[in-house]
């Protein structure tokens, strides 16, 4: 019997199931049926609002000159690089975008509106590298509750992500059933 094809299937799957668990957040926001939410001026917000997260929203700021660059895969996201992270000044919300696609229409000190997804960007979050980044080489003081907004992810409107976990789960399914008929 060839019992490692049933244990290379069965670490197949477990990479699969871990590599979707880590990106569930994305799939329930696509399928999600919200309104967008304003938000406003986020220099008017005050400082113990707790902003929500996983949601659709609009907000209006001036984008600071710190920034930073997330080359490859963005961890908890099937999103590639490079994408920027800027902080919008006067608030605890940074922004996330596609530097290829938006760089050359968000410049340092422009006021904008922008609509997205807001996330956690706390000790805990999906980019707690990126804000261990701006807190130590940049020296900013940044709230647990900060959040970050995703420019430009609308509910319905990332189809990548289903895609992508029908994907993996045919994969899974297809060598699990290789596995078996070949025992």
């Amino acid at each position: 019997m060839n019992w490692y094809r049933l244990f290379i299937s069965a670490a197949l799957v477990v990479v699969l199931a871990w590599v979707c668990s880590q990106r569930i957040d994305e799939l329930l926001y696509h399928f999600s049926n919200q309104k967008i939410l304003q938000l406003g001026d986020v220099t008017r917000l005050l400082p113990d609002v707790k902003l929500p997260t996983e949601r659709y929203v609009e907000l209006t700021g001036v984008i600071g000159n710190k920034g930073a660059l997330i080359t490859g895969v963005r961890p908890g996201s099937f999103r590639l690089g490079p994408i920027q992270v800027r902080h919008l000044l006067g608030s605890q919300i940074f922004i996330e975008y596609d530097q290829n696609k938006l760089n050359s229409q968000l410049p340092t000190f422009s006021r904008v509106t922008l609509s997205g997804r807001l996330v956690d960007f706390g000790p805990k979050s999906e980019l707690w590298q990126v804000r261990n980044f701006f807190s130590g080489r940049l020296s900013m003081k940044i709230s647990p509750d900060a959040r970050l907004l995703i420019v430009d992810e609308k509910p319905w409107d990332m189809w990548r992500y289903p895609l992508l976990f029908l994907l993996c789960a045919a994969l899974a399914l297809g060598s699990i059933w290789m596995a078996i008929r070949k025992l």
